[in-house]
């Protein structure tokens, strides 16, 4: 309903992501559902960036899930709003194919994760430094991928 205060947003988006971690997918696909269910929150036009982050965290949880299927529109769709709203330099334009890179090595695809990982890496290195967590993951990912692929 209209009115609802923005905190109820963050604290919906929130839950979802902390379930997601601790490995309740059903619960954290409760969450992003309700979330995204919020028209009012999150169609509005100033907030296409808003609902992008909402469906890449969703996107996220799906493929840790294991739901590639279910993951792909939404991580499309956050894509594309990235690509169209931020520059190459924002480290969020790069999610997606952290994301691709992700499924591609969990579908048996080391060596076409293992050239996604490195290019993410290698952005992720110049616009968070060598010591953001996200390099590191990129990092630590693409050196699994490389050595699956080898």
């Amino acid at each position: 309903p209209a009115g609802l205060p923005a905190w109820f947003r963050d604290a919906v988006w929130f839950r979802g992501n902390c379930f997601q971690r601790l490995g309740d997918f059903a619960a954290s696909r409760r969450e992003f559902d309700r979330l995204l269910g919020i028209s009012w929150v999150l169609q509005q036009r100033q907030d296409f960036i808003m609902r992008a982050w909402v469906e890449m965290d969703y996107a996220e949880a799906l493929i840790s899930e294991g739901d590639f299927a279910a993951a792909a529109p939404l991580l499309e769709s956050a894509d594309s709003v990235f690509r169209s709203y931020l520059t190459v330099e924002h480290p969020d334009y790069h999610l997606a194919d952290y994301q691709r890179a992700r499924m591609a090595l969990w579908s048996g695809q080391a060596g076409t994760a293992a050239t996604l990982y490195q290019q993410v890496h290698e952005r992720w290195l110049r616009s968070l430094g060598p010591d953001h967590l996200w390099t590191l993951y990129a990092e630590s990912e693409w050196l699994w991928a490389k050595s699956e692929a080898a």
